[in-house]
Formats: structure tokens, C-alpha cells, sequence
């Protein structure tokens, strides 16, 4: 899963000052859905309390997008709505990443 940050990297425009700033809060979101979800790979990036996430998981193979939300959404318990007014995330399978990563 290496690719998963080049993928994102390649995406994505560079960080802005304001960005680098808030980075710590994007760091450690990312750190609680790792650490909910063992064997996963996220990357978050947002501006405070707005955050978009990539999480890739073998957990995620076969649930649904709305369970797959739901296990990252549990990651995160009381932060959300509080800490975090807003999360946008896409999930998938390892598999499922892979294929997405091909047609890039």
C-alpha cells in the first residue's frame, strides 16, 4: 500500500501555509483510525475542523459503503460533530485500491 500516499500526493495540490499549520489535527485523526482499525491505511488532510480521508482496509472487504463508514466513524467516538464538523472519506479494500490506483 505504499502507492496509497503517492496516489494521494499526485491528486492533490500542494499544502498552503494554513494547511502545514493544522497539520498535527489531520495527523492525529489519521493515528485514531489506524489504531481502530488494525492493518489500515489512511490519509487525511482538512483545515481545522473539515477533513477528507482516504482509508484502506482489509476490514472494509465485504461490507458496504455505509458499514465501511461506520467502522471509521466509530475510530473517531466523541470527536465527531465536536472536534470535527465534517468528515468526507472514501474506503476501500485493498483490492478495491489497487484497481482504483490502475485507473489513474
Amino acid at each position: 500500500m505504499a502507492s496509497l500516499r503517492a496516489r494521494f500526493r499526485l491528486i492533490t495540490a500542494p499544502q498552503s501555509f494554513s494547511e502545514k499549520r493544522i497539520g498535527m489535527q489531520a495527523e492525529q485523526i489519521k493515528q485514531l483510525i489506524e489504531a481502530g482499525i488494525p492493518g489500515c491505511q489512511a490519509i487525511v488532510k482538512g483545515d481545522g475542523d473539515h477533513f477528507e480521508a482516504i482509508v484502506v482496509s482489509a476490514a472494509f472487504e465485504g461490507q458496504g459503503k455505509v458499514k465501511q463508514h461506520q467502522l471509521v466513524y466509530g475510530t473517531l467516538g466523541g470527536l465527531m460533530h465536536k472536534e470535527i464538523h465534517a468528515l468526507s472519506m472514501q474506503t476501500y479494500t485493498p483490492e478495491q485500491w489497487q484497481l482504483q490506483s490502475r485507473l489513474q
